[in-house]
């Protein structure tokens, strides 16, 4: 059953529990004064009723294609209160009103014809039993009071026009009322399903996307002195044909090469500007360039320093991410690590700083040089890296600015967010080093509301 089928359902309900109720309503009158035409009429109406329930609420399509079941069904309505009216004192029974609302009920529908025809049955069979007890075929009967008393036709004649202006009006103001509610329910829903087909079109866009950079963000080294751990969670999730995925601009690259005989381990963590697909190219712009700098290095480069290295790589990038005229911009840490005397060389380009953990102290590595972002242009290339000596023991931590841009759980308005530089220092300190424990404690200090990415690089 689709949707359409199910909202109708839904909202057809109300009225179809209210016809049942009021059945029953009709049995008890019946029973209690002993009325057993009403008592025949009631129970039949009642069956119709549940009948009628059944079959919208679990054979819908039955009366989709057969609509015309809906006269019947109000007939009886019609017939039945009509009693209940002669009964309760004609053109004084306070069950007339029965009649507006039952139009009221057959006006929430955009087929006009319902409408009508509660208005004309309606007043055609309150006219009928109101002349047939004037001229005294059916004798005047309240069963509240048990007296008959003879009406006027006067009293006929204002019954009759207060019922068909109240039926009329009802008819023609709800009518206009749901029209007009069902156009604006309509166009909003045609434009949800023109955001969810574009919701789906875009969610194509990001998995097409995150299927690209997955390649590109295989970490397979081999080394016996170097022991990798990393983290990498995009902040926007996104569900595709019940697959769940993420992409943003983060990015964590490890390999390793062989520059003059000496095996280097190669670290590269990027973070690119943007939210979701803007951050998503610039990560699968900066993979596909490092990738093809990597692939180039499957044997032995013959170069003078490991410096010149880190520097062509970075010049590289730096030729195809200025051609974007400053629109894509990517911090990063581009380093080497010489595996056996444990000396790093590495490029910040505005990247948040190294950490090192070293006797259960952790500590920015201060700069000596620093180098502005990937992609800005008109700028001059740098000629010198930064170096730091690692001892058997230490670790190092570096990780985009995810990691500390936390939104604090508590706190008020103006300190909503964490600025304080030395937080991440202390959760390694907590954490003694441990990335699953530095995962476990970092929502305690507030939530992650950016691309995350931390890499551990332990020297043993």
């Amino acid at each position: 059953m689709n949707q359409d089928y199910k909202d109708k359902i839904i909202a057809a309900r109300p009225t179809n529990l209210g016809r049942l109720i009021a059945s029953i309503v009709f049995i008890i009158i019946a029973h209690l004064f002993e009325l057993k035409v009403l008592e025949i009429i009631s129970y039949f109406h009642f069956i119709v009723g549940i009948t009628w329930l059944y079959i919208v609420e679990r054979h819908y399509t039955i009366y989709e294609y057969n609509p015309r079941f809906w006269y019947l069904n109000a007939f009886i309505d019609l017939i039945t209160l009509t009693i209940i009216v002669y009964i309760t004192g004609t053109t004084h029974s306070f069950v007339v009103v029965g009649y507006v609302v039952i139009t009221t009920l057959s006006s929430i529908d955009l087929n006009k014809k319902r409408g009508r025809f509660a208005v004309i049955l309606g007043i055609l069979l309150y006219s009928s039993i109101s002349f047939l007890v004037y001229f005294n075929i059916f004798p005047y009967l309240n069963i509240f009071t048990g007296q008959e008393v003879k009406i006027s036709l006067f009293s006929i004649f204002i019954s009759i026009v207060l019922l068909t202006a109240g039926s009329v009006a009802s008819n023609l103001v709800i009518f206009e009322i749901y029209t007009q509610l069902n156009d604006k329910n309509e166009e909003l829903s045609n434009k949800y399903d023109e955001i969810k087909k574009l919701k789906f079109q875009q969610d194509g866009d990001y998995y097409l996307t995150s299927l690209l950079i997955e390649p590109l963000l295989t970490n397979e080294i081999l080394s016996e002195r170097i022991k990798i751990e990393y983290r990498l969670d995009q902040y926007k999730k996104f569900t595709f044909r019940n697959m769940q995925k993420d992409i943003g601009g983060d990015v964590i690259l490890c390999s390793n090469i062989i520059l003059n005989s000496q095996k280097y381990f190669v670290f590269i963590n990027g973070d690119a500007m943007g939210k979701s697909i803007q951050g998503a190219g610039g990560a699968l712009v900066l993979g596909v360039v490092l990738k093809s700098v990597l692939s180039r290095n499957t044997e032995e480069i013959v170069v003078n320093l490991p410096e010149d290295w880190i520097l062509n790589t970075y010049n590289e990038l730096q030729k195809i991410f200025e051609s974007f005229d400053g629109l894509m911009l990517v911090s990063a840490i581009i380093g080497l690590m010489n595996e056996k005397t444990g000396l790093v060389y590495y490029l910040n380009l505005e990247h948040p700083n190294l950490i090192l953990y070293r006797s259960k102290v952790a500590s920015y590595i201060e700069l000596s040089k620093s180098t502005p972002k990937i992609g800005t242009p008109y700028i001059k290339k740098p000629k010198e890296v930064n170096l730091f000596q690692l001892f058997t023991g230490d670790i190092l931590f570096l990780g985009s600015d995810g990691k500390d841009d936390l939104m604090k759980n508590t706190g008020e308005a103006h300190e909503k967010y964490n600025y304080d530089e030395s937080q991440f220092l202390r959760i390694i300190e907590q954490s003694e080093g441990n990335m699953e424990e530095i995962i476990k404690i970092i929502p305690e200090y507030g939530i992650i509301i950016d691309d995350f990415s931390i890499l551990k690089i332990a020297y043993t």
